[in-house]
């Protein structure tokens, strides 16, 4: 299945486009939704989460052997909506054009400038190749990264005291340190372990700090 979240309908698209959707089965209009000027993000990714979760539920009952998405719109919501899609497995794509003149001739033999748009291929927003080669190579691809720098906000807003006692002594967090942790379960028990930092602990901590 082909879902064309666009703003124009595939019974306008020409002979080479429609072909060119024909093998992945069914093709299916889902009208891309308008975003508002004065939208902020938190509206961009609502609408996102919106859009997905109609996506997932439309292709999970597809029978066609192949399905992607033509994602074109607002260029925020488009960016929200192809990252779910990449982190789902599902292509994305985009519509490719060439620009072609095409003179009119007049009855008096002179001639209109005139041009037209004409499909040349569906052109995907990722190379699976390479985003599985940076994976291999990074440990963590850049989504990932990107959730994770997420995650570390979320914490810092939600425990600042943590974060204002390392950001105060930070610099004591080297080589050679001995780190203690002690924790209270909700049942009572105390847990306490403790490590010495090493060059590479250094190194990784200096990184979670430039995200904090």
């Amino acid at each position: 299945m082909l879902i064309n979240l666009t703003n124009r309908g595939c019974s306008t698209w020409g002979k080479k486009q429609l072909e060119a959707a024909e093998v992945y089965g069914e093709v299916l209009d889902f009208p891309m939704p308008a975003v508002a000027a004065h939208a902020d993000e938190k509206e961009t990714g609502r609408i996102a989460d919106l859009v997905l979760r109609r996506i997932r539920k439309r292709l999970s009952e597809s029978t066609d052997e192949r399905s992607a998405v033509v994602c074109q719109g607002d260029f925020t919501l488009v960016w929200r909506i192809v990252d779910g899609l990449k982190k789902d497995g599902i292509e994305a794509l985009a519509p490719t054009f060439e620009r072609v003149t095409k003179p009119t001739l007049r009855p008096d033999g002179t001639t209109v400038p005139g041009f037209s748009f004409e499909f040349v291929r569906f052109r995907s927003y990722y190379d699976k190749e390479e985003d599985k080669q940076e994976e291999n190579d990074m440990g963590l691809n850049p989504f990932e990264m990107m959730q994770m720098s997420g995650r570390i906000s979320t914490f810092a807003q939600q425990h600042p005291r943590v974060v204002a006692f390392f950001k105060e002594n930070g610099q004591e967090l080297r080589q050679g340190t001995v780190v203690e942790f002690r924790m209270k379960t909700p049942e009572g028990r105390e847990l306490v372990t403790n490590l010495r930092l090493t060059a590479d602990d250094e190194e990784t901590i200096n990184t979670i700090k430039k995200m904090l």
